[in-house]
């Protein structure tokens, strides 16, 4: 087959390119450029690895860390707890980590008189208080007697404290002596939860005994001369910081006033004054009360029925005023007095 002179074969053409030093030229530059970048990336990379880090961002790291600690630590800190072990409240003796198990008591020899809940052991929840009377003739053969009675003549009553959770006995006070009222209240005017409360009783209907709650000892007693016709506890009116008692006893019936009342410290048990007659003829019975319309003043209300006249009467006095009457007798201050059911109403309701 003919072919052109002035044309060249293809194998030709591939030979002569191939061969061409120029183009091999060519390659091997872009190749060697393509290495400069790839060698220049890997520099700049490893110059920021090893590059340290700045003040503020070392600052700014470590802040992030201790808000993440913090956060988690406040979190378990705050979230409630409901076991007794979280709330520190100790468990049953015997019974693990029971906080309160049911029980039953019995006690032979005794007959329950008057039951109050009071906070004994400090821990929030309410105890049980038994006032009792002794059965003399279950007395000899009561196990539960013999552990405080001193003599084979065990006789009158006492009060037992009983942990209201466990039921366990807690202490027993008894000295072969009838007992009578009891009221439990805070010694103080602190509304602090963990203050420690008194039990004031009346013994032979005469004297007043102040309890220790906590370990039924006693820590004073003071004689009347005469029969405990009622007792409240007031705020604190002789400055020593206990809680003071308003009481009303009787009197001879050859006196012209039936009743007398009168201030007792709560510190020490002494009568804070003279005693103070009460309006009333023979025959009556007399009624003790507290009102308080605020927490800074406490009026106290006496009525007063009596049998003979079939009459009652109705007679307040504040607090204050009560204790300056009884420190100085002759002192006048207002006293209010009504007879009859209509002239108690507008009495209370003029009063307060």
């Amino acid at each position: 087959m003919a072919t052109s002179t002035g044309s060249r074969s293809l194998m030709g053409m591939n030979a002569s390119t191939v061969d061409d030093p120029e183009a091999d030229a060519d390659t091997e530059g872009s190749t060697d450029n393509e290495k400069s970048l790839f060698d220049d990336n890997e520099q700049s990379t490893t110059s920021a690895e090893k590059e340290p880090l700045s003040m503020k961002r070392r600052i700014g790291l470590v802040g992030a860390l201790l808000l993440c600690v913090f956060t988690i630590f406040a979190f378990a800190l705050l979230l409630p707890c409901h076991k007794p072990k979280c709330q520190k409240i100790p468990g049953c003796p015997g019974k693990g980590d029971l906080a309160s198990v049911n029980w039953t008591d019995k006690f032979s020899g005794i007959t329950p008189v008057m039951i109050s809940l009071v906070d004994v052991t400090g821990d929030g929840r309410p105890d049980i208080l038994v006032e009792f009377d002794i059965e003399v003739k279950e007395s000899a053969n009561s196990s539960f007697l013999r552990q405080f009675c001193k003599s084979a003549d065990c006789r009158g009553g006492g009060l037992l404290a009983i942990h209201g959770s466990c039921g366990d006995s807690l202490w027993v006070f008894s000295r072969n002596s009838s007992l009578g009222f009891l009221a439990c209240e805070s010694a103080t005017d602190s509304t602090d939860t963990n203050n420690n409360k008194h039990c004031l009783l009346v013994e032979e209907k005469t004297n007043f005994v102040l309890l220790n709650s906590e370990n039924g000892t006693t820590k004073w007693q003071s004689p009347s001369n005469s029969k405990v016709d009622s007792f409240k506890f007031v705020n604190d009116v002789d400055g020593d910081g206990e809680r003071d008692i308003v009481f009303v006893h009787e009197r001879p019936k050859n006196l012209y006033s039936e009743g007398d009342i009168n201030l007792i410290s709560g510190a020490t048990g002494k009568v804070l004054g003279n005693y103070l007659p009460l309006p009333g003829g023979h025959g009556s019975s007399n009624i003790l009360a507290i009102h308080a319309p605020s927490s800074k003043q406490q009026f106290v209300i006496v009525g007063s029925v009596s049998l003979d006249k079939n009459s009652t009467s109705l007679w307040a006095i504040s607090v204050h005023d009560l204790l300056e009457k009884v420190r100085q007798p002759t002192k006048a201050i207002p006293v209010n007095h009504g007879e009859n059911t209509n002239q108690i109403r507008s009495l209370v309701s003029s009063a307060f």
